[in-house]
């Protein structure tokens, strides 16, 4: 079942979601590549991977991030490193599990700041 963008198993396990995740960021490496040769430079390329790939990849991070297996993060930490390496970020960015508290402090951030936030 998907619960407002979350792939969520029978068994609660984060599976079949990072697996879909890994897919659409996978396929986002594929339009990074065109715009690179399509002469986009080195720092707009890291601002439209943190945009798209990033993003899908820390989307409702903190709310599967816990019933995610060390093998499914380590899938995630591969695909982060594929992109540094392929210099879509830069080799400054963290882990994804530096990210994932980052991305709830940023959430939270925004609702406190914000006094029209649906949240508030």
């Amino acid at each position: 079942m998907k619960i407002l963008g979350v792939m969520v198993g029978c068994d609660l396990s984060a599976m079949l979601h990072i697996s879909d995740t890994l897919g659409v960021c996978s396929r986002s490496l594929y339009t990074l590549c065109v715009l690179r040769t399509h002469g986009l430079p080195p720092a707009a390329l890291h601002e439209v991977a943190r945009a798209t790939t990033l993003a899908q990849l820390l989307y409702a991070s903190k709310a599967w991030w816990s019933f995610a297996k060390q093998k499914d993060r380590n899938r995630l930490e591969k695909l982060l490193k594929r992109t540094r390496r392929m210099g879509y970020l830069p080799s400054s960015t963290p882990d994804v599990a530096d990210l994932v508290p980052d991305a709830e402090d940023h959430l939270l951030g925004a609702v406190i700041a914000n006094s029209h936030h649906v949240l508030q």
